[in-house]
């Protein structure tokens, strides 16, 4: 029998268990209509279970995850997939090990369940197959989406100073003079992907590419509609197999495609990106207590109790406050 709840808050972590365990009773404290379900990938740290509440589940499906890979993709199915098999939601907050909420559940969960909306994302951008962006300027959204990745050896490991320099002069020449051939460099040297330009690909007849933030907050409408898409499109998720970062498409892109879903543009959470590239949040510490409270967001990201564990302490402060006052 599925056991039943307001809310699932799906967590996928892979660092810092101990964070991922006060999150988790973070999210259950007080709150007797929800769930937490832990997605840990166990191959960058152990989360011990035994330290979880009651009302949290640890998937045994975890496997190593490589950062912008497929697996991404892949984990976020299974898991949604477990949590419609075994429990009987009405909505699903998708968020990381990092996050941590600013508001009170309860009062989270009265607005989702006062929702006329099937879902909650950031407004993703639209896509397109070009080579050029508006400014005249490589289009590196189209590079990740529009072109089939496969893996070359780190070899520049073995390089010299002089000759790594020249293998990235040359990347960036081959990048930026044609659109048949992408050269794309991993972080932490684990070496380079090779795109090769899609000829064929699925984004026609009304399935637009959309690419944003991989976070949501669904309602299960929206969460089975996706789950039956990706089942009845095999070739989406084989597309998106060989594409660069594909969790940050292929679900807004799926959601998006959907017409008969009611998406709102607010992802509900603060988040700061780092300069220079604004790949990476930043990391939140105590001196962004006053805007994260004053953000009328349900949830902040990213907290790290290795770097501040005490902008933590304040929120629980707070947010066990809020509770009592209620």
């Amino acid at each position: 029998m599925k056991r039943s709840c307001d809310v699932v808050y799906l967590i996928l972590s892979h660092s810092n268990p101990e964070q991922v365990v006060r999150l988790a009773g973070r999210l259950l404290r007080g709150n007797d209509s929800a769930r937490a379900v832990v997605h840990h990938d166990y191959s960058r740290s152990h989360l011990d279970a035994s330290g979880l509440k009651a009302g949290v589940d640890v998937l045994s499906h975890t496997q190593g995850i490589a950062w912008g890979s497929f697996e991404l993709v892949l984990a976020t199915l299974r898991s949604l997939a477990w949590v419609e098999e075994n429990l009987d939601y009405k909505w699903l907050v998708f968020i990381s090990g990092q996050d941590y909420p600013l508001r009170p559940l309860p009062e989270i969960q009265e607005f989702l369940l006062s929702s006329d909306s099937d879902g909650f994302i950031a407004k993703p951008r639209r896509v397109e197959y070009r080579f050029r962006d508006e400014g005249g300027g490589r289009d590196y959204w189209s590079a990740r989406y529009f072109y089939r990745y496969y893996q070359l050896p780190p070899l520049r490991r073995s390089l010299s100073p002089a000759a790594t320099k020249l293998v990235r002069n040359v990347e960036v020449f081959i990048r930026s003079r044609q659109p048949l051939v992408f050269l794309w460099a991993m972080p932490d040297g684990k070496g380079t992907l090779v795109g090769l330009r899609s000829i064929r690909h699925p984004f026609r007849n009304g399935f637009e590419c959309h690419c944003g933030s991989q976070w949501f907050t669904l309602s299960r409408t929206a969460i089975q509609t996706m789950l039956r898409v990706a089942d009845e499109r095999p070739d989406l998720l084989e597309y998106y197999r060989r594409t660069f970062i594909p969790d940050e498409s292929f679900f807004n892109s799926l959601l998006l495609s959907r017409r008969e879903l009611r998406i709102r543009f607010d992802s509900l959470r603060y988040v700061r990106m780092a300069p220079p590239w604004y790949a990476h949040p930043e990391t939140l510490t105590a001196d962004d207590l006053e805007p994260l409270t004053t953000s009328g967001a349900h949830f902040a990201r990213k907290f790290d109790t290795r770097v501040d564990a005490r902008i933590l302490d304040e929120l629980d402060r707070r947010l066990d406050g809020q509770l009592v006052d209620r």
